[in-house]
């Protein structure tokens, strides 16, 4: 007996120094931070091929960005902006899917429109011309000229063929909506069935159970929290990409009208929170909620999803999630 219990334990350190060294050649634990997409990338994966899953997800993400940036020049958003009238271009499966999965949303709130870029520009708001000190804003008539350009009539897109048309000088397209949050999710396919929590400009994606904090959108520290399991949550605010101009905040999320979503009215969202199973779909709709605030509810819904609006003084929650306010707002 005493031999069998020394050989048994000889054999648990084997083992134990086994299980050690191919976690060390495998890669059990990989922790990364990188910038895509113009915006802070973090990755914390654990199990099986960590470190060779980290390494495909960073030459992914990297590869989905040259395909999909507006501000990379030899990009299919850059070829296909700077396109000609009329001569197709052939564009990828990451496109047919972000183009088929934008329509089916915008043909549901036209306000969420993966054709108000030419509209972006104009505003300062795109990576090229975006200022803090604009010397000033575009005029009601600049707006009107502009708005007709930015609509799915500009572009004939066939699926089939896998390719999209210009169809009006200046039409121009982008996915900015979106992408964050359909790359966290081709990462979440990679990490497979390790523990993963992926983090893309504030887009996440995790098969774990963690507390998320909510950026206040007025003050330092946090607005609201709560407990995202094995889900994805994005949120859409004013305070990111914005400046001033004569005392008036102008921000990058432009409504249907042209304008900044929400210039000019009372109480105006100010931040918007989407919590889901997909990040795509929870990035693409806290564009949406924040543009069209409580009146997605019914929507939101349907699809499974859950929503925190804020505004200056008020919040509003769609869906089944628990939020917990961390500064002072009254349920509206």
């Amino acid at each position: 007996m005493p031999y069998r219990l020394r050989k048994y334990k000889s054999t648990i350190a084997l083992l134990a120094i086994a299980a050690f060294f191919v976690c060390l050649l495998s890669g059990c634990t990989a922790q990364k931070e990188n910038v895509f997409f113009n915006t802070d990338f973090s990755l914390e994966i654990e199990g099986s091929g960590a470190l060779s899953r980290s390494k495909k997800i960073e030459s992914m993400l990297e590869e989905l960005e040259n395909t999909l940036s507006a501000s990379i020049a030899a990009s299919e958003i850059s070829r296909i902006n700077d396109a000609e009238v009329g001569v197709p271009v052939s564009v990828g499966k990451d496109f047919v899917y972000l183009y088929t999965a934008s329509m089916i949303l915008h043909e549901s709130f036209p306000s969420y429109n993966p054709f108000i870029f030419p509209m972006v520009e104009l505003w300062n708001f795109d990576p090229e011309g975006f200022t803090l000190s604009p010397s000033g804003i575009p005029s009601s008539q600049e707006i009107q000229d502009l708005l007709g350009l930015c609509n799915k009539d500009s572009f004939s897109f066939n699926e089939q063929a896998s390719t999209i048309t210009k169809l009006r000088t200046g039409a121009k397209l982008d996915f900015g909506a979106i992408a964050k949050g359909y790359a966290a999710d081709k990462a979440a396919e990679i990490a497979d069935n390790t523990k993963y929590v992926v983090n893309i400009g504030g887009t996440i994606r995790t098969n774990k159970k963690i507390e998320v904090a909510i950026v206040s959108p007025r003050n330092n520290g946090y607005a609201a929290s709560f407990v995202l399991d094995n889900g994805a949550v994005a949120t859409s605010g004013d305070y990111e990409r914005f400046y001033l101009y004569q005392d008036t905040r102008y921000h990058h999320i432009i409504g249907a009208d042209g304008y900044p979503a929400g210039i000019g009215e009372t109480e105006t969202v100010v931040s918007a929170t989407v919590v889901g199973p997909e990040a795509a779909m929870c990035d693409a709709l806290s564009t949406l909620v924040f543009i069209e605030g409580e009146t997605t509810k019914d929507f939101i819904e349907a699809l499974g999803y859950s929503a925190l609006i804020l505004t200056e003084t008020t919040y509003k929650t769609i869906g089944d999630v628990r939020f917990e306010l961390l500064e002072p707002r009254e349920a509206a």
